[in-house]
Order: C-alpha cells, then structure tokens, then sequence
C-alpha cells in the first residue's frame, strides 16, 4: 500500500541536477517581478508586516486591556471584563498572525518565491518504512518571517529593560 502512495505521488516530483528529487505542487513556481513598482509593492509588504509586528507585540494587547476595562464598567475587579480582556486579545492575536501569514505569502508571490509544500510530520511517517524521514528542503526566509521575529526579540528585550531598570520597586507600594 505505501508503494501505491509513492507511485501515485511520482509524477509531482522532479530531479534535480544533483539527483536529490523534491516535491513541489503543480504550477508552484512563479517568475520573480522585477522593475520599480515590484520594488515598491515588496518595500510596502515589508512596512506593513513591520507595523502588523508591532501591534501584535505591543497595540493588540493595549487594546484588548482596553476593551476590557470599558466592559468592567468602572469596577476595579469585573469577571466580564477580564474575560472581554482575554477573548479580545485571543481574536487580536490569531487577526494579526493571519494578517502576517497573508503578507508573507504575498511577498513570496511578488518576488517568484515558490510556495511550500506540505512536509509529513514525524508522527505520521510509517515506521515499518526505514530510510524516510521528515527531511526535506529548507527554505531561506523571507524579509516579512526576520521582520517578526527581530519585533518580538526587540520587544522583549524592551520588556526586560523596562521591568528591571525603570519598573521600580512591586513590593511595598
């Protein structure tokens, strides 16, 4: 039965000149766009996923503890507005991971970048079959996955400065 499987999957798969073969989806690579407007659309997908980053890290959570305090309505401690806190800050977060996840793919299609392909896990490999593994090609990042990451490294180092150096003293107050 798993022979069936690879054969079927045969015909998506190419060799290249090293001999490594590598599975791709039909149609999946695309010619890069070149000239000035490609440029500025890829700078543009850059400063959005910079601006989106940011939120993620600092705004939606400010605005999810603000939504939240509107729904206490004036009380100090509110079970509703706690829970409005929390669910607001749920749906701001898996908003602005969608919203990255739509400009990464849109700058990999501006710039020719082929789409990933689904790689089995490791779980759902056969054990009975030896020499598969979960290997595959690794793909380089793009400029929208470092821009994420450098926000998230930056604004925790932020978070560390502030709370060690300018917080002040919690006990006592």
């Amino acid at each position: 039965m798993t022979q069936t499987l690879q054969r079927v999957s045969e015909p998506r798969a190419f060799t290249r000149s090293d001999g490594s073969r590598r599975r791709t989806r039909p149609g999946a690579a695309q010619a890069a766009r070149r000239g000035p407007l490609a440029l500025i659309e890829r700078v543009l997908l850059a400063a959005a996923s910079t601006v989106v980053s940011i939120n993620v890290c600092t705004g939606f959570p400010l605005l999810a503890l603000w939504i939240g305090s509107r729904a206490a309505s004036g009380d100090i401690f509110s079970w509703i507005g706690i829970i409005t806190a929390i669910v607001a800050l749920a749906l701001l977060a898996a908003l602005g991971v969608s919203v990255l996840t739509r400009l990464s793919a849109r700058y990999d299609k501006v710039t020719g970048r082929p789409r990933p392909t689904r790689q089995q896990r490791p779980w759902e490999l056969s054990m009975s079959v030896s020499g598969t593994g979960p290997g595959g090609v690794r793909r380089d990042t793009n400029p929208v996955e470092v821009i994420a990451v450098a926000t998230v490294v930056f604004a925790f180092i932020a978070l560390e400065i502030w709370f060690f150096f300018f917080a002040g003293p919690v006990v006592g107050r």
